[in-house]
């Protein structure tokens, strides 16, 4: 399963939105609040297990999408995206990918163990 459906546009992050952020991000200084949890912004930088140089802050939506909040600190927004994400899973009765590998070893670690009863 892809892990992105659509467009940037059509996610919300498109033309508009990377203008807007890149005006942000030029105006940031260090020490600049989160618009999430209020504590300050002090890298502009992160490195990735890989040596990839990423973001550390983004430019967050309200809830529903229907403005900005302002820049966030990346863990905080991805983390706001990720409670609402299971929210929704857990409403619809859906599992989580962790949730299904976890039947999914058990049901491997139950048939394992049959087969070695059988010998």
């Amino acid at each position: 399963m892809p892990r992105y459906q659509g467009t940037t546009t059509a996610r919300g992050y498109g033309s508009s939105h990377q203008a807007l952020r890149a005006r942000l991000l030029a105006a940031w200084k260090p020490g600049q609040p989160c618009a999430r949890c209020g504590q300050p912004m002090l890298y502009r930088w992160l490195l990735t297990p890989d040596g990839k140089r990423v973001s550390a802050i983004d430019l967050g939506h309200l809830d529903g999408k229907t403005g900005y909040r302002g820049l966030e600190h990346r863990s905080c927004n991805r983390r706001d995206g990720q409670r609402k994400t299971t929210a929704i899973n857990r409403a619809r009765g859906t599992l989580t990918p962790r949730q299904i590998a976890a039947i999914r070893y058990k049901q491997w670690q139950a048939s394992a163990a049959g087969s070695q009863r059988r010998r």
